[in-house]
């Protein structure tokens, strides 16, 4: 017998209670605590309620008073048949769950990515850029703007610096007007290169066809970096 159920009987006898009365308000009691507070029903948890009760079990008496519980074993866990253990098997348990159960990241497919670069132009459109690239006058601000954004990086002629040979066969981030304004638009940071997505959408396509337009120009510079379009790696310096 609990402590709390032989103090509730001692409790009962200084009233004058009989022992048999006792008995009968001991099991109305009980009877009525049932009805308060069911057992819980497992068929009702889906897998995730199950973990968190799992992890609930393992937290300890302090943990399940702060979570609404009660102290000692936590009556929720082991309703639903969960033993105690240490908290860092079940933190594993919990870890191993997010990395490569229902909650695992989910792998973005090329075609997905590429979704989603296409998004990220706005307004822009490949062939809004393809077709300044065919305009004089757009080239002509396209390398106004190289001229104040990416010469300091790229050279004057795009043969490259502290960044990449632009003239070359060889590309670091993609080919083609989406991964190029993609690059231009929000950088490399990893690289140091900055975002230029300030620019706006009329002056970002204007340099993005103008970059495109050096491609293939094979200008003297810095050394050709990352693959070509079918993926081949550049020549070792």
């Amino acid at each position: 017998m609990s402590k709390g159920r032989l103090g509730f009987f001692v409790f009962l006898a200084v009233c004058g209670v009989s022992l048999a009365a006792s008995a009968q308000i001991a099991l109305e009691a009980l009877a009525l605590s049932e009805v308060v507070d069911p057992p819980v029903d497992r068929t009702l948890l889906d897998p995730y309620q199950e973990k968190q009760a799992a992890v609930l079990h393992a937290a300890g008496p302090a943990d399940d008073l702060a979570l609404g519980g009660n102290a000692g074993e936590s009556t929720r866990a082991k309703a639903l048949g969960y033993q105690r253990m240490p908290i860092e098997a079940a933190m594993a348990s919990v870890t191993h769950e997010l990395e490569v159960g229902d909650f695992a990241p989910v792998a973005v497919t090329p075609e997905q990515r590429a979704t989603l670069d296409r998004l990220a132009m706005g307004n822009v459109t490949p062939e809004a850029i393809l077709a300044a690239g065919k305009d004089p006058q757009q080239l002509e601000a396209g390398k106004a703007a190289f001229a104040t954004t990416c010469v300091a990086c790229h050279g004057p002629a795009g043969a490259g610096l502290v960044g990449p040979n632009l003239t070359d066969a060889y590309a670091l981030h993609g080919f083609g007007p989406v991964a190029v304004y993609k690059v231009i638009s929000q950088g490399v940071g990893a690289k140091g290169m900055p975002p230029w997505n300030a620019l706006g959408e009329e002056k970002l396509t204007q340099l993005t066809a103008y970059v495109l337009s050096l491609y293939g120009t094979n200008v003297a510079g810095k050394a050709p970096q990352g693959v070509d379009p079918q993926g081949n790696q550049a020549p070792a310096e």
